[in-house]
């Protein structure tokens, strides 16, 4: 990796995660379905290397109990804090849950 590039990761579920949320924005009609369907194929492009949950799981439930968190926050905060990564997020409590929690401000 050269100075400048951010190499990004993601648990395996942030393709359902996102499909959620996406689905939720078109039922309370924020989005269209074709804008959610254009912004999931966004995500799709990105060049995020995604590690599947069963690789990490054990340790999600002490997490969420740990943090007051939900099962599905505590998988990426787990996984940042396997790889060493800084967790960029734009919720308060997950970005306060970790040592090296960024939280993006809109």
């Amino acid at each position: 990796m050269t100075r400048g590039e951010v190499e990004a990761i993601a648990p395996d579920l942030i393709w359902t995660e996102t499909a959620n949320a996406l689905a939720r924005y078109v039922r309370r009609q924020v989005l269209t379905p074709r804008v959610a369907a254009q912004g999931f194929a966004r995500l799709r492009a990105l060049p995020l290397a995604v590690h599947p949950v069963e690789s990490f799981v054990d340790t999600v439930l002490a997490a969420a109990l740990r943090h007051r968190l939900s099962a599905y926050d505590a998988c990426y905060l787990v996984l940042a804090e396997a790889s060493g990564a800084i967790l960029v997020t734009s919720d308060a409590v997950l970005a306060r849950a970790s040592p090296r929690g960024e939280l993006l401000r809109g």
